[in-house]
């Protein structure tokens, strides 16, 4: 993402070089703090991955996309921030099976609708 081009570019200082404006400015330091962070990885040949938060009241979700299924790693640090990895699954979850409803019901209309022969 566009954090890892502006990680690259903020590296690329010198010792005692003066930063740009972008990186002292408010939003940017607001947008370094990724509380959540994704890694998405799609190959039918992976059994086991992961991906971690990067700061510690955050999320790190990993996914990947089958044939037939998507499946999430979702992990967060022990914290005193109210995070909950069991949580946030539940709620992606059901977030998953109210999209799949509605495409259903799409398809259904669509079949009821289409011509017959």
């Amino acid at each position: 993402g566009v954090d890892r081009h502006l990680l690259g570019l903020r590296l690329l200082l010198r010792p005692g070089e003066e930063k740009p404006a972008i990186f002292k400015d408010p939003a940017y330091a607001a947008s370094s703090h990724w509380n959540l962070s994704t890694s998405q990885l799609s190959s039918e040949h992976f059994e086991g991955w992961g991906f971690s938060e990067v700061v510690p009241d955050g999320y790190g979700i990993a996914y990947t996309i089958r044939r037939d299924a998507i499946i999430f790693h979702i992990a967060a640090m022990i914290n005193d921030f109210g995070l909950n990895s069991d949580h946030l699954g539940q709620y992606i979850k059901e977030a998953a099976f109210e999209m799949r409803a509605v495409v259903l019901t799409e398809k259904l209309k669509q079949a009821a609708s289409a011509p017959k022969l």
